[in-house]
This record gives C-alpha cells, sequence and structure tokens, in this order.
C-alpha cells in the first residue's frame, strides 16, 4: 500500500516538474523571438481547466417545462404528483450515468438515494389515491419493468 502511494505522488512530481520545463522553454522562446505572451495563457494552454459534469443531478429548464406540460395538463401546474414524479425520474437518469462513470462519488450517491425514495414516498401515496392514474403513470415513465 505505501509503494502505491510513493508511486502515485513520484507521477505526481514528474507531471509538475514537465509542466514547469514547458512552460520556461515557451518563456524563452518568446522572449528570444520578441513575443511578450503572458504566463497565464501559456499555462492555460499546457494544463486545460477540469470540465465539471454538467448534467449530474440536473434537469434543463427545458426539458423541466416539458415534463411540466406533459404531465401536469399546463405550464404552470408543477405541484401535480406525475410531474414531481417525471422530474424526479429525469433527475435519477442523469445522476445514474454520472454514477456508473464515477464509482467513488459516494456523495453524489446518496442524493441518489434520496431521490429514489423520496420518488417511492410519492408514488405510493399516488397510488393509494388513483390505482389506474398510477399504473398509466408508470407506463409512460417506462418504471418497473
Amino acid at each position: 500500500m505505501f509503494f502505491l502511494k510513493t508511486t502515485q505522488y513520484f507521477y505526481y512530481i514528474c507531471c509538475q516538474v514537465v509542466a514547469f520545463c514547458l512552460i520556461f522553454c515557451s518563456l524563452v522562446a518568446n522572449r528570444v523571438c520578441g513575443k511578450k505572451e503572458d504566463l497565464k495563457v501559456i499555462v492555460s494552454q499546457i494544463k486545460p481547466k477540469k470540465e465539471m459534469d454538467s448534467n449530474m443531478a440536473t434537469i434543463t429548464k427545458e426539458k423541466s417545462a416539458e415534463l411540466i406540460a406533459k404531465f401536469g395538463g399546463n405550464e404552470k401546474n408543477s405541484g401535480n404528483i406525475c410531474v414531481q414524479v417525471a422530474i424526479l425520474t429525469e433527475k435519477i437518469k442523469n445522476l445514474t450515468e454520472h454514477a456508473k462513470q464515477h464509482r467513488k462519488d459516494f456523495h453524489s450517491l446518496r442524493g441518489l438515494t434520496a431521490m429514489v425514495a423520496k420518488r417511492k414516498t410519492l408514488l405510493k401515496y399516488y397510488a393509494s389515491r388513483d390505482i389506474e392514474g398510477y399504473r398509466a403513470l408508470i407506463k409512460e415513465l417506462g418504471l418497473r419493468g
């Protein structure tokens, strides 16, 4: 286990040294050629910024409005149980894809579990109120087989 950590640390140090050498060589080359390029520009070219996983547990406003119009009857009825379940289902699908890619992201996994529990509670309530509507909603969302 200790060997693994030292190997990772060594790799990190090597990457930092290579990045520094590239920056230094770029600066020297620019000074020789007469170009005055900012250090931040050179660093941004060497080390690209990490991109955030934009579709983690969120859905776009357009997708949300589409689900509200489809399951709520109109654009204003966002409190309907069917709408809430549909939005939660879409968020769960997105977060499931994130969880497949990032297996050790336990914080997002906890949020996924909470969303599934919330959807289960809403579906249980809807089944007790309107069983036919519940079955139609399950069929339309593609839940349970």
